[in-house]
């Protein structure tokens, strides 16, 4: 049995951002999915992860994946969260992620993103909402 479609996006998403040299400069290898009690600032979370399908099951058709990407920071400011923002946004607006022998990604969209400042008066956050069109390969 293969894994499942959000499964493998979450996977391609980690190494599309990595393999970014913008977002690199600014969060290094830094994106996670259970983020590590003591980390260094800035750095990316893999957040909810849901899977859409019509109701015949994602492994018989397409099927859409909503992903949430949580960026944090704690430099003065929301500049640093902002442009890790946009870094990671760029390196995966449109982006052709492989997902593995099992899915086909067919498009992947930025739905939006926002940058706040986090309760805690200290933390800059942002939110990436991404969707993400995939297909069982062939």
């Amino acid at each position: 049995m293969s894994d499942p479609a959000g499964l493998a996006l979450q996977g391609a998403i980690a190494a599309a951002v990595k393999g970014s040299p913008q977002a690199a400069a600014i969060q290094g290898m830094r994106i996670y999915d259970a983020v590590p009690d003591s980390v260094d600032f800035p750095y990316t979370a893999i957040g909810t992860i849901q899977e859409i399908d019509d109701g015949a099951g994602c492994m018989e058709e397409a099927c859409e994946v909503y992903v949430t990407l949580h960026v944090w920071s704690r430099a003065v400011g929301k500049v640093e969260c902002q442009r890790l923002v946009a870094a990671v946004v760029a390196a995966l607006e449109g982006a052709e992620l492989d997902l593995g022998a099992a899915w086909s990604l067919v498009e992947l969209q930025v739905r939006s993103s926002e940058v706040f400042a986090d309760v805690d008066g200290k933390t800059s956050h942002g939110v990436i909402t991404l969707r993400a069109l995939i297909d069982p390969a062939s």
